[in-house]
């Protein structure tokens, strides 16, 4: 009976720090709750290739946590939440972990990091728009409202390019 409460006890312990960051999802997921919009989507990390230090076309973890600012910068550069008509809301979290970062090998590269935003809620905001420059962003998005997100208006899903705006 002890020895399976403690395999218990450490089976609870693990699970959030082993699922805090989950496997790659490419779905653009953006939940509401309350005052607060999450925004979670995986993409490819050779799409910042730019970061790319040492020019061999792999991103390794050292160049990954070496670059990790300008990243989450450039990040910042692609996914933006606005009041419309175009006033940018700042997140006040921001994060983009490695994906599987344990089972990288030695000398691998980093294949995919998740991105995590979140935003408060400003109040009697009546529309709300979510903008991603991301390139290859899976096309499905997972929409989760609840409490005061309910009553707004409208929330749009914009992919944008140089010349082109496409919403939803």
């Amino acid at each position: 009976m002890r020895r399976a409460l403690a395999v218990l006890t450490a089976i609870v312990s693990l699970t959030p720090a082993a699922l805090a960051h989950g496997g790659h999802d490419p779905r653009l997921k953006i939940s509401v709750s309350g005052a607060e919009i999450r925004l979670e989507v995986g993409i490819e990390a050779g799409g910042l290739g730019a970061f790319d230090t040492d020019k061999n076309g792999v991103i390794s973890i050292a160049e990954y946590e070496t670059r990790y600012a300008e990243i989450s910068d450039f990040i910042d550069t692609k996914i933006s939440l606005s009041l419309e008509p175009d006033e940018v809301l700042p997140a006040y979290f921001s994060d983009a972990p490695i994906v599987d970062r344990d089972h990288i090998p030695s000398g691998g590269g980093v294949k995919y990091i998740k991105i995590l935003r979140r935003w408060k809620l400003p109040s009697g905001a009546e529309s709300l728009t979510v903008m991603s420059g991301l390139s290859g962003l899976n096309p499905d998005v997972l929409i989760s409202r609840s409490g005061a997100f309910d009553s707004m208006a409208d929330l749009k899903i914009c992919t944008a390019s140089e010349k082109l705006r496409n919403c939803r």
